[in-house]
């Protein structure tokens, strides 16, 4: 810059806003900082391989594969799986938790139980029904878009999101609203039930109730599950699950006190229908 003899120089001395530090590892993360850490493993030629490691921008190792990659992404201490057993699964409850697919913001997860989970950046359409994320299910990691529920791709993913996430101006994302607490009906199962995505013994399993006395809050009518003595119930018990994700359904097949097509608490109650 040339000056001109005798102007007067003004010197903006105000102090700048320094520059975020990266987080560490376990530590609350900004959301654009979970997805430049996604970034850093693109264009790489990564291998996809469950049984390999490759590092983050820091040397830290992550195995290479779904669950290895959103490991790396959120900054965790070490690689989690995709299970519905919370011990060391990325959906345990200290260390996520699950939110509605239109609450997904950049940063989130979407998790297939016991199969895949990618890394959500951003709706591409007001309907929300197609979205880009980075995934690697397969060699290369992919970054790009995918329709919900689409062709060929797997199918109602569950929304989760990283306990440690916050937004990029430092601030937590907002709790959800509360919700009055619904009644529990108390009940006997004679055996452990698998726990549903949905109201079908053909969607996937997401945990277990265990056999014995439960609670549940109510029932739907789905799919309905027969055994080979024709014993049967259509009736599908949305329940907290022992194992697994926190909540899903079991077949109210499973009840020990009443007969076919009947949903009843242990005092014989009707079971009230899910809003």
């Amino acid at each position: 810059m040339t000056l001109l003899a005798g102007a007067a120089v003004t010197l903006d001395l105000s102090p700048r806003p320094a520059a975020a530090a990266p987080a560490g590892v376990n530590q609350p993360i900004a959301r654009s900082e979970v997805l430049a850490r996604a970034e850093s493993w693109t264009n790489k030629g990564i291998q996809y391989d469950q049984a390999s490691n490759y590092p983050d921008p820091d040397g830290k190792q992550y195995r290479t594969d779904c669950s290895g990659y959103v490991s790396m992404a959120w900054h965790l201490s070490g690689s989690r799986v995709v299970s519905t057993n919370p011990r060391n699964a990325l959906v345990d409850p200290n260390l996520s938790h699950q939110i509605g697919k239109d609450d997904l913001k950049a940063g989130d997860a979407l998790v297939k139980w016991d199969t895949h989970v990618r890394l959500f950046e951003r709706w591409t359409n007001a309907e929300h029904t197609r979205y880009i994320a980075y995934d690697f299910g397969a060699t290369p990691v992919k970054h790009q878009e995918y329709e919900w529920n689409g062709a060929g791709d797997y199918q109602d993913y569950a929304a989760y999101r990283y306990n440690n996430i916050v937004e990029d101006d430092g601030s937590a994302p907002p709790a959800p609203p509360s919700q009055p607490q619904p009644a529990k009906y108390f009940v006997d199962t004679f055996e452990a039930g698998p726990g549903r995505s949905e109201p079908s013994q053909t969607s996937s399993r997401i945990g277990t109730l265990n056999s014995g006395t439960n609670y549940v809050w109510c029932k739907k009518t789905g799919a309905t599950v027969t055994d080979g003595s024709g014993a049967h119930n259509r009736f599908w018990l949305w329940t907290d699950l022992d194992t697994g994700a926190a909540q899903g359904w079991v077949s109210a097949y499973y009840l020990s006190r009443w007969g076919n097509d009947e949903a009843r608490d242990n005092s014989g109650a009707e079971i009230p229908d899910c809003i």
